[in-house]
């Protein structure tokens, strides 16, 4: 599904930039990476929701790459960005939130993301979100494409 929606995405905004097929290994081009954050007015980070969370991947992008004295602190660069999240959720939404299986929703799970958007000087934008993603069809692919296309041209 991550991979129909950076397909989708890459047809409506650029650059669209899988870090873990750039960096197999995990070792950052840290000039690299924050040249590209600089130079975007907004982030999306898509990703899938794994283990209420994001990937271990975005995780180290952000430890490597959001730097003191880049990120924050003096000489700090993204003051005014917007930081947005694009998720697909393998559950369905009714498995979220205050008395449901997983006691939270997944905004509320995201607030360690909005905080360090908000340390950086960041505005952190509600996510898109994609339920129920662990059985789709073709249907749901094109209709989940169209509207995060959509989305993104929106921001």
């Amino acid at each position: 599904m991550n991979g129909a929606l950076a397909s989708a995405a890459s047809r409506v905004v650029s650059p669209v930039r899988d870090v873990c097929a750039l960096y197999p290994n995990w070792h950052l081009d840290l000039a690299t990476e924050q040249a590209y954050a600089e130079a975007a007015d907004i982030w999306v980070f898509q990703h899938p929701f794994h283990w209420y969370s994001a990937p271990a991947m975005m995780k180290h992008w952000m430890d490597e790459v959001l730097s003191f004295g880049w990120a924050y602190g003096e000489g700090a660069k993204l003051e005014g960005k917007r930081w947005a999240h694009a998720i697909t959720v393998g559950a369905t939404e009714s498995e979220y939130g205050a008395g449901s299986s997983r006691k939270y929703t997944v905004e509320e799970f995201l607030h360690p993301f909005e905080r360090a958007a908000h340390f950086c000087g960041m505005e952190f934008l509600p996510p898109l979100l994609f339920y129920g993603s662990g059985i789709v069809d073709d249907q749901l692919v094109q209709t989940w494409s169209k509207q995060y296309q959509t989305w993104l041209l929106s921001l």
